[in-house]
């Protein structure tokens, strides 16, 4: 029977298993993060095509937005965009509203007709909620947005 003391190997042994625990840890904290951002920003998208169907301008876009992503501390400006396209619109600078510095460009498809609005919220990974622990190891999310796009039918 070996009777030689292991507490070196153990104590190596339990930092390493230690250690893949808080990277775990770390990885499923961001990814809630991530997954909680997502679907507020697809909510933000949601009630403001429902609102710009009913004939609301980018400012109340904006409110309403803001409202919904302000939970996340995220508001318009560096770190999050609004544009609203409408095809109808008399003058071609009114076909595509934003409001926010982020830039951000509206996706192509599906293609609009007349009576479609199209609301797309794009916001930036590496804003406040997001605390992006995994870029030394490899999993960096700077520089990525987060972009979701709803059409709607206007109300007549």
């Amino acid at each position: 029977m070996n009777t030689r003391p292991r507490r070196g190997a153990v104590t190596l042994e339990a930092i390493l298993g230690l250690l893949v625990l808080v990277i775990l840890f770390v990885a499923v904290l961001e990814f809630g993060i991530a997954g909680t951002v997502r679907h507020a920003v697809s909510h933000a998208a949601t009630v403001g095509a429902r609102e710009a169907g009913k004939g609301a301008d980018i400012n109340q876009l904006a409110l309403v937005v803001e409202e919904v992503l302000s939970p996340h501390n995220l508001m318009l400006g560096p770190s999050a965009t609004v544009i609203l396209e409408d095809p109808a619109a008399v003058l071609p600078a009114d076909q595509i509203q934003r409001a926010g510095t982020l830039a951000c460009d509206p996706p192509a498809m599906p293609a609009l007709t007349l009576r479609d609005v199209r609301v797309t919220v794009c916001v930036r990974a590496d804003t406040e909620p997001f605390i992006n622990g995994l870029a030394p190891f490899g999993v960096d999310i700077s520089q990525r947005l987060i972009t979701v796009s709803t059409v709607v039918r206007k109300e007549q």
